[in-house]
């Protein structure tokens, strides 16, 4: 029996939020020092660990049997190949992949992007981000002068290295708030320097800007 819409919404609702997926074998995930898809091309069995994966949103978009169209709001590091997979499995009946159209990342959206063949000097000029635009999505912390040559060093950033700013998005004392989420770091001319993950209570640096 075909399901009606109100069972299928039922079900993909049961994937939102904060879930453990295991990623496809055929994948660029490493074990045993190779690739995962290395291995299963050689005949190997290795089943991938779970992870945790975070899923903002799941909305149907098209149902037209036996094609499921799904609109995803996702964390990186998510596998859209696994989601259909495990959907399948919790309808009874498997589902695979048909297609798949990145829309987004970050700030970087599919109907503004620049085709390739459109690609010159002049197209690159006008549609160039600065650094600043392109990471906007993440929440900023200001760091003092006295810690910059700490970050320059990669070493980790207390919340005392941070300072108050009249922008700013997140106070010292909110450090905690954070989560696992990457910020990124800028000096008090708002030139941005790097961007970091919590750890530990800290800052990591994982990339270096400055």
């Amino acid at each position: 029996p075909i399901l009606s819409r109100q069972q299928l919404e039922e079900i993909v609702a049961k994937f939102e939020g904060e879930i453990n997926q295991t990623p496809p074998i055929f994948s660029a995930l490493r074990a045993q020092g190779k690739r995962l898809y290395a291995i299963a091309r050689a005949g190997g069995n290795i089943e991938p660990k779970p992870r945790k994966v975070f899923i903002e949103q799941l909305a149907i978009v098209k149902f037209a049997p036996p094609i499921l169209k799904i609109r995803a709001v996702v964390s990186s590091g998510t596998y859209i190949r696994a989601l259909a997979r495990d959907i399948g499995n919790l309808l009874g009946c498997g589902a695979a992949l048909k297609a798949l159209t990145r829309t987004r990342v970050g700030n970087f959206r599919v109907n503004t992007a620049v085709p390739l063949a459109a690609l010159t000097i002049e197209t690159i000029k006008r549609n160039l981000y600065s650094i600043s635009a392109a990471l906007s999505n993440l929440a900023t912390v200001y760091i003092r002068e006295t810690a910059i040559g700490k970050l320059r060093s990669g070493q980790r950033i207390e919340s005392t290295d941070l300072q108050a700013c009249n922008s700013l998005i997140l106070l010292p004392q909110n450090f905690s708030k954070l989560g696992k989420n990457k910020v990124k770091v800028v000096d008090k001319s708002e030139t941005v320097m790097a961007i970091a993950i919590p750890f530990n209570g800290a800052l990591k640096p994982i990339r270096l800007i400055y």
